[in-house]
């Protein structure tokens, strides 16, 4: 998987004629606040591309979610949902999740502690796999990469 940019992402959603949805950016804001943070680069996503719905109505591919439907995953909360968290899934981090693949067999997340990176890590949780990189996708330019991917196979 490529890293690409929103740039790159927004054009080819504009060429296979997609329509996007921006949020504006005191939403973004307002948002941002009530997380406590976003990276950046999720913070510019949604102020360039925003929403669209050809991916999740397709029933394939990987999306980002909607703004507001972003959610803290608290460790305490990993702890209580997994009764037996395997060693590498590090239960003592918060996780931002930020999409899924469309029937929501994979969920993407990044960590809150990473919001200041220029490219924070994303971390899968699959069904038996919580909270592992994804060497093909492990970076968050690579997921605008997959969501790209997802767009052309819709």
């Amino acid at each position: 998987m490529n890293s690409i940019t929103l740039q790159d992402l927004k054009n080819k959603l504009i060429e296979l004629e997609i329509e996007l949805s921006p949020f504006s950016k005191e939403k973004v804001s307002q948002r941002k606040a009530e997380l406590g943070g976003m990276p950046k680069q999720l913070e510019d996503y949604f102020l360039t591309i925003g929403w669209f719905d050809e991916i999740s109505d397709s029933g394939m591919g990987c999306h980002m979610d909607d703004l507001d439907d972003l959610k803290i995953e608290t460790a305490d909360q990993i702890k209580k949902d997994w009764k037996v968290v395997p060693e590498s899934a590090n239960e003592k981090d918060d996780y931002l999740l930020i999409g899924r693949e469309s029937v929501s067999v994979c969920e993407f997340f990044i960590k809150v502690k990473d919001f200041d990176m220029a490219d924070p890590t994303v971390y899968t949780n699959m069904e038996g796999y919580p909270y592992q990189i994804d060497e093909d996708c492990d970076t968050l330019s690579k997921f605008f990469d997959l969501i790209a991917l997802s767009a052309e196979e819709a």
